[in-house]
Parts: structure tokens; C-alpha cells; sequence
């Protein structure tokens, strides 16, 4: 047998068990349901290429050529008119592969004045091709001059492209981006080495495309799977401070071989009240070393490997190694190193959970129909009725210039309007860039706790009005006339007390039994936690297309008509013979683009080539997505999932 070097075979083999992972987080059925012990969902490679993994953000209120990632953004609407400062909202286009996010918020610092404020809209995995913005507030046209062209930039994490800043139609004074204007997602994902027929995927695409999916959270982030952070959660919830401390260095490891040895040490002394400073100064300098020493392979670039875990755990190092031989108490180390945003995703990780089983019963109990006793959203929420009137509280006199702005082209109204829970966690942000927490607002967080004080607009929070949208279906007539895209359901958190209502039915009346039994329930009660809100039963994608061919066989298959065809005329093969989807930075760059360029070596390169050399089904898939809907858990219909582990990708770039 060849050596597999990259440790795909067991990889695979332990997708096949995705079944019990996905229970033991709340996730037990599909909309294409499964009856049978043997999954019938094929395993497929996921994310082998950088490139592989295409995320867009889109946005409803602009027009093609602005979305279009191949020219210069024009003005959308009227520009905001600036404020006796001379303060203005811009956004820049932002075009990476595989770049993490300090190197791009580096680029930013260097070329906004001091003092300016900066924002991404959605975090995205850094293992992907992103074309993504930045919101920007600042002051005088300073800021528009270092982005009035476009600039291509090197970096030593790899290319980034930043486009022309254009006037965004939010006030200057605005406390957060208004949530009716955040965009949706387009995503473009290629799937190797399939083994089966077209019989085992086409279906279940079709029916993702007609009935959606369940509106699941992620099944992991970046080499930790939720299940892992649902028990750390835990047990910061039951005051073992201890356990959650251990939990969290555990998952900074990222797999590599020489961390990973030292790390009992670093766990025995946290575990330990009575170490002395000479205990922590051996565990201090063991782990130092360690990380000095795998650094090398961690921070080459366009690997895979994500080199600010490593930095996140010498932070935490450095600040336990003095905190905990002096105070002696493990909740007083964890207050002092560890960032307050990592436990407000922590929390997240652990509400997530709930709303998984919340769901699974729903589904379980009365199927894909809306029925008696649900809560969906009004009608009228699906109203364009200009951005302008959903953004009380956002900012003084400037809503007359964005009720002006939608309100004469219909294209720019507000026309995908707030879901309620519109939070994006990307599968490979877990522990990335959070030590700057206002880089990644949680823009839920953010409009819940504004309330237009002083604004002299209106004392409703956006989420509030949209609140008022919501209502109980109390008649089978009424049931029969809403759409299961229109059910929400309750999301656990702070002020849960809050909420204005709970389905009247048995899913509510299990809400908080299922908390105790899932032993969250304190979660409401943790600063840290997400704010209880609303987030959607089915989420349904659209724009979808897909390609699929087998090349051994000699076969392929357009699906979603012209969407399908220009998938398939955007394969190609690289100089290795694999096929590859062009991603926005080839179109950009006009360059072949090599597949996880910073693993170098002949022999490293074999082993990591040999996985998408297999001669079996490839798919490229592409649809957009509304905010708030997790990716993995559209494909999940449709596919189970094997990558290529962090820990293989290190330990191939030491062997060689």
C-alpha cells in the first residue's frame, strides 16, 4: 500500500461516522431525510485548494457592476453628505487567498489615519478565496485618497487587492451597520474525489435547491469540532475553571508536534493551585521552545496552517505563567489572559448547540409544514420599503439622505431586510484575529443594544421593529397560507426572558427543559453570551447552479442551466493536471494559481497532490446564501466531509 503521508485514508474512513458527531450536537435529521444505518450522503474532499472554497459577499442593494468583483465599484447611491467633522462611511473591496485577517487589518492601520475605526462586515475563513469588504468611518479625504485606485499588495501571508473605496448609504453617525443592509453570501465550493454515481448527488441537489435546508450551525472550526467547544462551554458554565483553561490552550495547539508534546505540562500546571514560579517558569520555557521551533513550519505562507493560534497561546502563556503563581485562583488567570471576545464565541458555540436540537425536534415532530402554534415572520417584512425607515436610531439628519438615496432607485432599496440572527461564524474563526473584538462586531449584539439615545429619531432598536413583525399562526387557514421559509425559532441567550414570544406549541414549551437538559441554562445569565434572538427554521438558497464530472468515466453534468454552464467554463487544469475552479484573484491576477503554493519539496508535494488525483466524481457547486446560514450545513444535505487536517499538513512540512 503507498504511504499516505497526509493521513486521507483515515480521514475518510472517519467521515463515515459524521452520523454520531452531528448527534452529539443537536443535529439528528435532514431535510432529505435518512432512514437507513448506512448514510446513503457520499464523503467528498472538501477545501484541498485554498481555492476550492470561493466566499462573495453580494449585496441586494447594489447593481451587478458594483458587485462585480472584475470592475471598479461605482457609487451606489448619492454620497452621505459628511458631518461638521467631515466624517463620512466608506467601504473597500477587499480580494485575498488565503490570508488571515491580521495581515489585512495591518494593511488597513498603515494607510488610515490614527484614530479611524474599521470594520468587517463578515468574518470568513481565511483557508478560502474572499472577496469581502471593510467598513470605514473617517475623517476629511485623507482616507479617499490612499483608496481611490486600485492597489495590488504583497504580503507575507500572500497578494491581497483592495478596490476603490465608494460612499456607503449609512449615516456617519450610525452605532453599528444597519442589519437590512449587511450582505449575503455567495458561495462557490469544490468537491474531489467523490465515489459513487450521479444517483447520490443529483437528487439531494435538486432538493437543496427546492426545499432548502435546516438552518444548522457549524460542525467545526478549524481542527475543533463544536462538540469540543460545546464542553468547554460547559465548563466555564459550571464554574470548572480549570477544565474550561485547559480546554481553550488545548485547541491553540493546532496540531503541531512539538506544542503538543509540551502541552500536559502547560495542563498539569493549570490544574495545579500550588505551582510555584519556578514550576510555571519550566512550563513557560518548554513551550517557548517548542513554539519557536514549529513556528517555522506554522508561518510559511499559503499552507493551510493558521500561524496566529500560535501566537494567541504564547499571549496566553506569557499572562498565565505570571497571574497564576501569584493569585493562586484559576477564575482570576482566566480574567486576565483570556480575550473576553474568544468567550462570547465560546457562548455562541454552546447557543448554537441548543438551537440544533430545538430544530431537530421541530423537524422531527411536524415536518417541513408550518403548523398551529409557529412563529413566522409577517408579510410585510418582505415590503421594500426603503432602507431609510428601518433604520431608526441609526443617526441624526443623515437618514434623509439614504431615504433619498433608496427611494429613487428601486434596484438600491433595502430589499433583503434584517432575519433577526444575521450572525456569520466562519468555520476557521474560532480563535482567529480575536483579540481585536471590534475588527468582528457581532452586528446582533451591536443593534440589540442600541437604542437611539439622544438621537432624536426614534428609541426602537432595528431588531426591535423587526420584532414587531413577528406574530403566532393561530389557525390551520393562516398556517396554510405561510411559507416554512417564514418559521423562525427562539435562540438562546441573554435577556431570553426578553423574547415577545415563544412558538405555542410543544417546541416551546420544551425551550427551556432542553437549556437544563443541555446544561446551558445559565448561559443567559453570561455578559459574555450572544443576545437571545430570533434565527430561522429553513434557510433556502438561490441563484444555485452546479457542475459535475467524472473524468475516468467520461461523463458530465450541467445543472441550473446557464448558472451550471459557466461554472463548467470556469474549469480548468493547473500545471499538476488538477482541476481547478477559477477563483476571483486568477481572474484578477491573470496568474495560474498554485494549489497551496507554500507546500514546497518534491516529496511533500507528492503526498499532498495525491488526494485530488483520484480519478472519481468532482462537483463544483454555487449559490448565494441569505445571512445568518451557515454553508456546511446547506452541503451537509448533500455530502459528508473530509479535509485535510492541520496536523498532517504540519507534519508533512517537517518530514521534508
Amino acid at each position: 500500500m503507498a504511504k499516505d503521508r497526509v493521513n486521507y485514508r483515515n480521514a475518510r474512513q472517519s467521515s463515515l461516522t459524521s452520523r454520531q458527531a452531528e448527534s452529539s450536537i443537536g443535529i439528528t435529521t435532514l431535510c432529505t431525510a435518512i432512514d437507513s444505518e448506512i448514510d446513503p450522503r457520499p464523503v467528498a474532499l472538501m477545501k484541498w485548494s485554498l481555492d476550492d472554497f470561493i466566499v462573495e459577499e453580494k449585496f441586494a442593494w447594489l447593481d451587478h457592476a458594483t458587485n462585480d468583483v472584475s470592475e471598479p465599484p461605482p457609487s451606489p447611491v448619492s454620497s452621505p453628505e459628511s458631518d461638521k467633522q467631515g466624517k463620512c462611511t466608506l467601504l473597500v473591496k477587499v480580494l485575498s487567498e488565503g490570508v488571515p485577517d491580521p495581515f489585512i487589518e495591518n494593511l488597513f492601520r498603515h494607510r488610515c489615519p490614527r484614530g479611524v475605526s474599521f470594520h468587517f462586515l463578515t468574518p470568513v475563513d481565511f483557508a478560502s478565496c474572499a472577496v469581502r469588504h471593510v467598513w470605514i468611518r473617517s475623517y476629511g479625504d485623507e482616507l479617499r485618497r490612499n483608496f481611490r485606485t486600485t492597489q495590488l499588495l504583497h504580503t507575507p501571508a500572500g497578494e491581497v487587492r483592495l478596490y476603490p473605496a465608494f460612499p456607503v448609504p449609512v449615516p456617519p453617525t450610525a452605532p453599528y451597520f444597519p442589519l437590512c443592509l449587511l450582505p449575503d453570501l455567495r458561495y462557490t465550493v469544490l468537491l474531489r474525489d467523490i465515489r459513487g454515481s450521479l444517483n447520490d448527488v443529483l437528487p439531494r441537489l435538486r432538493e437543496l435547491r427546492r426545499r432548502g435546508f435546516l438552518n444548522y450551525g457549524h460542525m467545526a472550526r478549524h481542527g475543533l469540532g463544536t462538540l469540543h467547544t460545546y464542553n468547554t462551554a460547559k465548563c466555564l458554565l459550571a464554574r470548572d475553571y480549570v477544565g474550561f483553561l485547559q480546554g481553550y490552550a488545548w485547541g491553540l495547539s493546532e496540531g503541531t508536534s512539538g506544542v503538543r508534546r509540551e502541552m500536559p505540562a502547560l495542563l498539569q500546571a493549570l490544574a495545579n493551585p500550588r505551582a510555584t514560579p519556578q514550576d510555571w517558569g519550566l512550563v513557560r520555557d518548554g513551550l517557548e521552545a517548542a513554539l519557536r521551533k514549529d513556528g517555522e513550519g506554522v508561518r510559511r505562507p499559503q499552507t493551510g496552517l493558521y500561524a496566529p493560534h500560535h501566537e494567541l497561546l504564547r499571549d496566553f502563556l506569557t499572562r498565565a505563567a505570571d497571574v497564576a503563581p501569584r493569585r493562586h485562583d484559576a477564575a482570576e488567570v482566566l480574567r486576565e489572559s483570556v480575550s473576553r471576545a474568544f468567550l462570547h464565541e465560546t457562548m455562541r458555540t454552546a447557543s448554537e448547540v441548543h438551537f440544533n436540537a430545538l430544530a431537530s425536534l421541530r423537524r422531527e415532530r411536524f415536518g417541513d409544514r408550518v403548523v398551529v402554534g409557529d412563529i413566522v415572520v409577517a408579510p410585510d417584512d418582505d415590503d421594500d420599503d426603503g432602507a431609510g425607515r428601518r433604520m431608526r436610531g441609526a443617526g441624526g439628519d443623515q437618514i434623509k439622505n439614504l431615504e433619498h438615496a433608496t427611494s429613487e432607485d428601486p434596484r438600491r432599496s433595502c430589499g433583503r431586510v434584517c432575519r433577526g440572527d444575521v450572525y456569520e461564524g466562519a468555520a476557521d474563526h474560532i480563535n482567529g484575529n480575536i483579540l481585536s473584538p471590534y475588527l468582528h462586531p457581532d452586528w446582533v449584539d451591536f443593534a440589540l443594544h442600541d437604542r437611539g439615545v439622544g438621537d432624536g429619531v426614534d428609541s426602537e432598536s432595528e431588531l426591535q421593529q423587526w420584532y414587531r413583525r413577528l406574530r403566532v399562526v393561530r389557525t390551520q387557514a393562516e398556517a396554510d397560507s405561510c411559507s416554512i421559509s417564514q418559521v423562525v425559532l427562539p435562540f438562546w441567550g441573554q435577556q431570553v426572558d426578553s423574547l415577545p414570544m415563544l412558538p405555542a406549541h410543544s417546541i416551546g414549551e420544551i425551550f427551556r427543559p432542553l437549556a437544563r437538559e443541555l446544561q446551558i441554562e445559565g448561559l443567559s445569565r453570561m455578559k459574555t453570551a450572544s443576545m437571545a434572538s430570533y434565527r430561522h427554521f429553513v434557510a433556502k438558497p438561490f441563484s444555485m447552479g452546479a457542475y459535475l464530472f467524472d473524468t475516468q468515466r467520461g461523463w458530465d453534468w450541467v445543472e441550473g442551466d446557464s448558472y451550471g454552464e459557466s461554472l463548467k467554463k470556469r474549469m480548468y487544469q493547473d500545471h499538476d493536471g488538477i482541476y481547478r475552479v477559477q477563483s476571483p484573484l486568477m481572474d484578477a491576477t491573470s496568474k495560474n494559481m498554485i494549489a497551496r503554493s507554500g507546500i514546497r519539496g518534491e516529496n511533500a508535494r507528492k503526498f499532498f497532490l495525491k488526494p485530488a488525483q483520484k480519478q472519481n466524481i468532482t462537483c463544483v457547486v454555487e449559490f448565494t446564501l441569505p445571512r445568518g446560514s451557515p454553508v456546511t450545513s446547506a452541503l451537509r444535505e448533500v455530502f459528508q466531509f473530509t479535509t485535510l487536517s492541520p496536523s498532517a499538513i504540519f507534519r508533512l512540512l517537517s518530514a521534508h
